[in-house]
């Protein structure tokens, strides 16, 4: 009862926007756990053919939506509010009916040009049903969610989240069991649209009530003007996560798409950790720098860094049973593909430890020219790679430009940002090499089962020898 009434009473302190923020980053992380409980679900209803087919699908539609939305509620929506503020609902209103105009001319095209969606996107024309409903009904519920964030609310924005979540998981899992036959897929994906159309159609219907605006002149063209330069960087992250599982499909098969789709889900999950991390982190890097304490940043960020490489190396010991787990023995084959995805995971989360001194010294150009040209490299990579090695040859794609992105942003950070004194990055690239090597070699002995289960035995043994210091990092991360 005294714990429960300090927790109360500490929480009843926080400022409303360490409220916000705690209460954003838990509803994310629910919503990813729930994301990541409805794969073994789907994997055990789906063949790993439909399975494929829907992973595929769901990479697309992140794509078409980043480029129809203009990633508005990326950042862009934050920028608009400031120059509105006094005429938000306005806002909403034309930014809206924008990004479903160009939803409607794209989809528009396609019909027109219906060899341009096969070529492209390698799905059967009744897909771009759901993706069109899915676009018009998810941005409005965004760029609401994004003006929750903004304006400092969250109960209304949790409950949502949440529910919606559940509800996608539940409605698509009904419509897998029930219906059978080759529209199963499609139906599945119409089944999880079901909560977005409940939650996003009133919404949009509120907001162009509110707001009685569809066209706008001045909000368009400074929303074009603004956003289109940065949907080269946006895209590029999205290439970076959905393209591979696009380019197996295309040159291999949908089957093959869902063995790297599982295992790319399950070494995903250390992007829940390090998400939350990260955004922990970032408001106290920032105010560090801005009050000149480098050597509190030294301390702590270089021993942060590696953190999520220890954690990953206990997921790739453990990587077939998590693909049991998560989708049955059909998928095992999926285990080779997490030892380089998870440590391209870690890799990526050392990029934004970067990234996040190169935004405190306005290096954003940087930002997006290097990674659009990682992206590229990806691309280039798997066209490369996958006809010739298969399936597996992606996860090490991946690998080879997360590794280019972390080592190029830790040269901008040396170079342009004078960071030499926070970073000892010799002894930093030491230490993940010898652990990218260590997960590497692991993949070689997943048939030996006792010899797996006797690192593990060790790896635990070293941890609790070395509790007292494992606890005092997380306390000075907990004070800090």
């Amino acid at each position: 009862m005294n714990l429960a009434k300090k927790i109360k009473d500490k929480y009843k302190n926080l400022s409303q926007i360490t409220k916000v923020s705690l209460w954003y980053t838990f509803s994310n992380f629910v919503q990813k756990i729930i994301v990541v409980i409805g794969v073994p679900i789907l994997t055990r209803i789906l063949t790993v053919a439909e399975y494929g087919t829907y992973s595929v699908y769901n990479s697309w539609f992140e794509i078409i939506y980043n480029i129809c939305t203009l990633s508005l509620a990326s950042g862009g929506y934050f920028v608009g509010m400031k120059k509105h503020e006094k005429e938000k609902d306005k806002y909403d209103s034309a930014i809206s009916s924008l990004c479903i105009s160009i939803t409607i001319l794209l989809f528009a095209l396609f019909l027109v040009l219906p060899g341009v969606w096969k070529l492209i996107l390698a799905l059967p024309l009744n897909y771009q049903i759901p993706m069109l409903i899915g676009i018009i009904s998810g941005c409005p519920r965004d760029f609401w969610a994004t003006s929750e964030r903004y304006n400092q609310k969250y109960k209304k924005l949790v409950i949502v989240t949440l529910l919606t979540s559940v509800g996608v998981l539940i409605l698509q899992s009904i419509s897998a069991l029930i219906f059978k036959g080759e529209n199963r897929v499609l139906i599945v994906i119409l089944g999880g649209l079901i909560p977005s159309v409940i939650v996003g159609i009133p919404i949009l219907i509120l907001t162009f009530k509110k707001g009685k605006t569809f066209f706008s002149k001045e909000i368009w063209k400074e929303t074009i003007a603004f956003n289109v330069v940065l949907i080269p960087y946006y895209m590029s992250i999205t290439f970076l996560n959905q393209i591979d599982r696009v380019m197996i499909d295309r040159f291999i098969d949908a089957s093959h798409a869902a063995y790297y789709s599982v295992a790319y889900r399950a070494a995903s999950t250390i992007n829940i950790f390090t998400v939350a991390l990260n955004q922990s982190l970032m408001p106290w890097i920032f105010q560090k720098l801005k009050e000149n304490k480098k050597e509190d940043l030294k301390k702590t960020v270089s021993s942060i860094l590696i953190l999520p490489f220890l954690i990953s190396l206990f997921l790739i010991l453990m990587a077939p049973e998590v693909i049991w787990i998560l989708s049955g023995k059909e998928y095992l084959k999926a285990s080779g593909i997490i030892p380089s995805v998870a440590i391209g995971m870690c890799l990526r989360f050392v990029s934004q430890i970067f990234i996040d001194f190169e935004m405190y010294y306005e290096k954003n150009n940087i930002i997006t020219i290097s990674t659009i040209c990682i992206a590229g490299l990806n691309f280039i990579l798997n066209w490369i790679f996958i006809p010739i090695y298969g399936f597996l040859s992606a996860g090490y794609t991946t690998l080879v430009c997360f590794a280019l992105q972390a080592i190029v942003h830790s040269i901008i950070v040396r170079k342009y940002c004078k960071e030499k004194e926070v970073f000892n990055f010799k002894v930093i690239w030491t230490i993940i090499g010898i652990i990218i090597v260590i997960s590497l070699l692991l993949s070689l002995i997943y048939d030996s089962l006792i010899i797996r289960y006797c690192l593990m035995l060790i790896a635990l043994i070293c941890a609790f020898l070395n509790r007292r210091k494992i606890i005092y990092l997380l306390r000075e991360m907990k004070r800090k």
